[in-house]
């Protein structure tokens, strides 16, 4: 028997045949999620959400979008009307339908669904934040600031008129820890998070030390000289790296000439170290996924091979426009939202490099950038904060360093000269290695022969 979510499915189908809409898509989610806070020994803040809602695309002329929370019939008639009416004042789309061009068969495994995950509130889970809590507290370490317990379940709908037809259930737990350490008048915040398809999978403990860890190596962070050298970037900074890179290999980006990996497909523009996939079908990362958000069945593709720039991400529209086949990339935040092209779940195959041979020489271990959102995809160009570690001439970490920025840019961070650890890490979404670059440009303060002397 239906449920409500389906019911509506099935009265927003009528209501876009009401508004006159030939051809549509129809899109329902549902989602719900709790989140739990806690710091100074007590849980802080505790929110559960329920959202569900339909989001309507009419082809006519152009495409047009509406998406309603509101599921009674006359709100969808209303939805259906709105998203008829935009569609014939956008320019003309290229597309003809919704539905998949071709139809591909896809060996689906499991769905990325773990019953543990129930995004209710239970006892249990409010007794894990504040455990996680007094697990780090220490002479330096107060405490958390806060601890974050994060459950999300999800149900994905979606129909078009052309007879396509597609269902996803999924869920992702998280834990968070930001720790607060001081000594003195010096006080420094640490983080460290993961995230699976249950909290059971993930070790809160672990995540905790971390972050404490993290907060204690940076009490009596030293400013950074300016000067030329070689850094090693952790690998949650290359994933954030990499998240700046994905505009630039959006299909339409290669259309319009506005992404500085050029126009050509299949030409080097990344050193020949760098390989780079979007591997949907991954559990351990955000964003795994058996469809798109256009309903079209997920499959590995590579996108960066040896250096050479091979794949584009595309939606349906950008893949008509440039006449490619859709490889399944469209991504969906929910129905409230129009599909757009990007990737599911980033790797970047590591290298050969082991972990103390990729420090030695080095002068700077970053742990964290900002800024990253402020990358061009048109340029790669960036001036990124850095927050890390200065290396010793033994290839050990150091005292922490900070306020200084970092130059260069993404063809450079991924250049020839990049070189990739053995190792990765996950990171939402992305997984990644440590990356060390030779002779970038930090500016800080004064200057340091120690940093100068080292390239």
């Amino acid at each position: 028997m239906p449920d409500r979510l389906e019911r509506a499915l099935e009265e927003a189908e009528s209501a876009a045949t009401t508004a006159g809409a030939d051809v549509f898509e129809l899109c329902a989610t549902e989602e719900l999620s709790l989140s739990i806070e806690a710091s100074d020994g007590a849980v802080r803040a505790e929110e559960r959400c329920v959202e569900r809602v339909i989001g309507i695309r009419v082809l006519d002329g152009g495409i047009g979008f509406a998406a309603t929370t509101d599921l009674c019939r006359s709100a969808l008639i209303a939805a259906a009307h709105r998203a008829r009416d935009e569609a014939r004042l956008v320019r003309p789309a290229r597309i003809r339908g919704f539905a998949a061009p071709e139809r591909r068969t896809q060996r689906r495994g499991p769905p990325f669904l773990d019953a543990r995950t129930t995004a209710e509130p239970r006892e249990e889970l409010r007794t894990l934040a504040r455990e996680l809590e007094a697990g780090i507290q220490s002479q330096r370490v107060l405490g958390a600031r806060p601890v974050g317990i994060h459950e999300v379940r999800a149900r994905f709908f979606l129909r078009t008129s052309g007879g396509h037809a597609a269902f996803e259930e999924s869920s992702r737990a998280a834990i968070s820890v930001h720790a607060l350490a001081k000594k003195g008048d010096d006080a420094q915040v640490g983080s460290a998070a993961a995230s699976g398809l249950a909290l059971a999978d993930l070790d809160g403990p672990a995540i905790a030390a971390r972050a404490a860890r993290a907060a204690e190596a940076r009490l009596g962070a030293l400013p950074v000289p300016t000067g030329r050298c070689s850094v090693v970037f952790a690998p949650e900074v290359v994933a954030e790296l990499l998240e700046a890179l994905v505009p630039a290999l959006l299909g339409d980006a290669l259309d319009r000439g506005t992404s500085f990996l050029g126009r050509q497909l299949g030409a080097p523009v990344l050193g020949p170290r760098i390989t780079l996939e979007d591997v949907p079908h991954d559990p351990a990362l955000d964003g795994a996924a058996w469809i798109d958000g256009e309903g079209l069945p997920t499959s590995a593709r590579v996108l960066v091979r040896d250096g050479a720039w091979v794949g584009v991400l595309d939606d349906l529209e950008s893949a008509a426009r440039g006449g490619r086949r859709p490889g399944a990339e469209a991504l969906r935040t929910g129905a409230s939202a129009r599909p757009r092209a990007g990737a599911h779940a980033l790797s970047l195959r590591p290298g050969r490099v082991g972990r103390s041979a990729l420090l030695d020489g080095a002068a700077l271990y970053v742990t964290e950038v900002s800024g990253a959102h402020t990358i061009q995809p048109d340029t790669g160009a960036f001036s990124l904060g850095l927050v890390g570690f200065r290396v010793e001439r033994s290839g050990v970490l150091g005292v922490g360093v900070e306020g200084a920025t970092i130059g260069g840019s993404l063809s450079s961070v991924f250049g020839p000269g990049a070189q990739l650890g053995d190792w990765t890490e996950i990171h939402g979404g992305i997984r990644a290695p440590a990356l060390r670059v030779d002779g970038i440009e930090v500016a800080g303060s004064g200057s340091d022969p120690f940093l100068e002397s080292i390239h």
